[in-house]
């Protein structure tokens, strides 16, 4: 099956907390662990209650706030520090920008409801994507088969013609319980290679011919073409490819 469809996660995929200092640093001053301070910002009820819709994202802020037994100014200041160390991949969001000249693009996130106005006015890249689906807007968490289902039908596409990507197992289970091809995210290059991977796999069957004929084989450089066909025969796998770096494919290809 050819791929249609590649979509992203936000938190941990997108945007990861490259500096945990911050977080570090505030739970100390909380008497408490990074991890709980983080179960209390996106795990505990409220944080679930947040990402389901079910109150928005001030509501949220207040709730911590009065777990924390903290003054309003206080709230503020400690919201702003715990998203301090986050950044933003840019190279992965040109990317995403790259794949919409031939694939469909999505976003699929569990998030608070003020995502879609961070990604639109902060982010700036909201045309990244074909669309965007977020839990606090749908009321459906990852992993629930019925957010995938949501994601793939404002794509208009099958599950065995997309890409899921996320940093959560559970939520690649989910994935790939429905028949979606799901990709585990560890570091950038690992998922750009485990994407190109999965692209070619798509021109295997029924016909290589297909894969001479297709965009991605006409766009290479013409050393890279020559390359390709130099050394592709039919008895042969076309995993030669694979020995370009990610990037260096992605380039090339896209």
């Amino acid at each position: 099956m050819i791929i249609r469809a590649i979509i992203w996660d936000m938190g941990g995929v997108l945007i990861r907390t490259e500096d945990p200092a911050p977080r570090a640093e505030l739970a100390a001053q909380m008497g408490m662990t990074r991890k709980d301070l983080e179960i209390l910002f996106f795990a505990g009820r409220s944080g679930t209650m947040a990402q389901l819709g079910e109150i928005n994202t001030q509501q949220h802020l207040e709730n911590i706030r009065q777990e924390l037994k903290l003054t309003l100014e206080e709230i503020d200041s400690i919201w702003d520090k715990f998203w301090e160390g986050d950044r933003l991949d840019g190279d992965l969001v040109n990317y995403i920008h790259d794949l919409k000249a031939q694939y469909k693009t999505g976003l699929l996130s569990n998030a608070f409801s003020n995502l879609r106005d961070w990604i639109a006015s902060e982010g700036k890249f909201s045309d990244a994507f074909d669309d965007m689906v977020i839990s606090a807007e749908v009321g459906l968490m990852k992993p629930d088969p019925r957010i995938y289902q949501l994601a793939l039908e404002q794509l208009e596409v099958s599950p065995s013609e997309a890409i899921f990507i996320d940093d959560f197992q559970h939520n690649i289970d989910g994935a790939q319980s429905l028949g979606m091809h799901a990709i585990h995210f560890q570091n950038p290059d690992q998922v750009l290679g485990d994407i190109q991977r999965i692209l070619l796999e798509g021109y295997r069957l029924p016909d290589m011919n297909l894969l001479f004929q297709s965009d991605i084989i006409r766009r290479l450089k013409p050393l890279h073409r020559r390359e390709f066909h130099s050394r592709y025969t039919k008895s042969t796998s076309i995993a030669f490819l694979l020995d370009l770096s990610p990037r260096r494919w992605t380039l090339c290809s896209l």
